[in-house]
């Protein structure tokens, strides 16, 4: 069953939306170009716009999803890949730098500096993680009760 993330893309695309040839969002019921912002998500700062979905809530589409989608359809959809940009530009969704494929096909689409900086980030967060996981030993923590 495709995630929220898709099924959202899909309706925002059934309600017309659609990203150029120069990677903009237009909506090609009113003819208007859809504003943009962008969102640190997992490290990186991609493009989106939002609309309201079939219940009437505010949501967020991302920029290279709905690319994707155009491209791509029931490949990306139905399917586990995740959406490259083949350049390792996050901004860049124009159709020739959009294609889909597995998440280590993703990060060697990145510079090898940018994959040492993003090892760096990770191992850094692993030990800080470690530390705050470490366990109080029973003579750390004060106790309501009596110990014998």
């Amino acid at each position: 069953m495709p995630s929220k993330a898709r099924e959202l893309t899909k309706y925002a695309y059934d309600q017309g939306y659609r990203i150029t040839e120069q990677g903009t969002v237009i909506n090609t019921v009113t003819g208007n170009q859809i504003a943009t912002t962008r969102s640190a998500r997992y490290g990186h700062d991609y493009p989106k716009f939002s609309l309201r979905d079939s219940v009437g809530a505010r949501s967020m589409v991302y920029v290279h999803q709905l690319q994707a989608f155009q491209l791509f359809e029931d490949l990306w959809y139905k399917s586990s890949v995740i959406v490259r940009h083949l350049d390792g530009d996050v901004t860049n969704n124009t159709p020739k730098n959009i294609a889909i494929g597995s998440h280590r096909e993703n990060i060697m689409d990145e510079t090898s500096e940018a994959r040492s900086l993003r090892a760096s980030k990770a191992g850094k967060a692993s030990a800080a993680a470690k530390r705050t996981r470490k366990m109080a030993s029973p003579e750390e923590v004060e106790s309501p009760f009596p110990r014998s």
